[in-house]
């Protein structure tokens, strides 16, 4: 059986938090320009809502990729609560560099309250108040230390570089399983945010 949530003080909402939650629950644009008074780029708004659960996008160097996965993030993580994203990237430093982004965000006034903690060991994560967390992590050889972890989405970062068909498979095999804390499947979302490389064979 599922265990009963108790929300905390802080994220019991007035009636004017429920109302903009309400507007922005699909609305990753809305969502945005108002906790973080910024305006995605339109692809990075099309790409987190289009409703295939696997999704790619290959694009050139800052073009926005790095930045449209801490966003969609941060907008999932607020309204699934208990579950478990990530983020897994070709090398420690490059998750760093999707983790940082998201946790600026995630310190702007408006969103603060909305987060728990942070951590940089073992690796980076950011954990809400609502028990979501977000991970971000390398790949490692073949995403062996990957293995035994459930997840409701998956970003791969810079999957061009990433040599072995293995590393993939073992990624999307990790969206399996029950959320231990609402009962329900994981989503099964997994995303591939790419600059472009020769072609690899797992592709």
């Amino acid at each position: 059986m599922a265990k009963k949530s108790i929300p905390r003080p802080e994220y019991v909402f007035s009636d004017i938090d429920k109302q903009i939650l309400a507007a922005t629950s699909n609305n990753l644009s809305l969502f945005c320009e108002h906790f973080f008074e910024i305006e995605p780029i339109p692809w990075q708004t099309y790409f987190y809502h289009a409703p295939q659960k696997q999704k790619i996008v290959v694009a050139g160097i800052r073009s926005g990729k790095t930045f449209g996965a801490s966003i969609g993030f941060l907008h999932y993580a607020t309204f699934h609560p208990w579950a478990r994203i990530a983020n897994a990237s070709i090398s420690l430093d490059q998750a760093k560099i999707v983790f940082y982004s998201a946790l600026e965000l995630a310190s702007k006034l408006n969103f603060e309250r909305f987060v728990e903690d942070s951590v940089r060991h073992p690796f980076p994560t950011i954990k809400m108040v609502n028990g979501a967390e977000m991970w971000f992590r390398s790949v490692g050889y073949e995403a062996e230390l990957w293995r035994g972890q459930e997840f409701d989405w998956i970003n791969v970062d810079e999957a061009a570089y990433i040599p072995h068909a293995t590393t993939i498979s073992t990624l999307q095999g990790r969206l399996l399983g029950k959320n231990p804390m609402t009962g329900k499947f994981r989503d099964g979302i997994f995303t591939i945010t790419t600059s472009p490389r020769a072609y690899r064979d797992w592709e």
